[in-house]
């Protein structure tokens, strides 16, 4: 599990992260899939259609998405049920 991929937790919201980095993260979490290991990625999400996007971009890439939300990034409640959906 990783958190902080596309979006970092600050002030009580969500804030993108330059993506200079991102590549290098996703390449060995790829490399983690590829040897069957599961990969899930939760980042702090804000609402509800930044989630989709989040969900789909980590889909996309073979992992599992948890878009938690910023005012639970405490994981002290789950993201709703919509945000999770397709």
């Amino acid at each position: 599990m990783i958190e902080e991929l596309f979006h970092r937790y600050y002030n009580g919201k969500s804030i993108k992260i330059d993506s200079s980095g991102v590549k290098q993260v996703i390449d060995a979490l790829k490399y983690a899939s590829d040897k069957d290991k599961l990969v899930i990625v939760s980042d702090p999400i804000d609402n509800e259609a930044e989630a989709k996007a989040f969900c789909k971009t980590i889909r996309e890439l073979g992992f599992i998405p948890i878009p938690q939300p910023t005012y639970a990034w405490n994981y002290n409640r789950p993201p709703p049920k919509e945000w999770c959906s397709s």
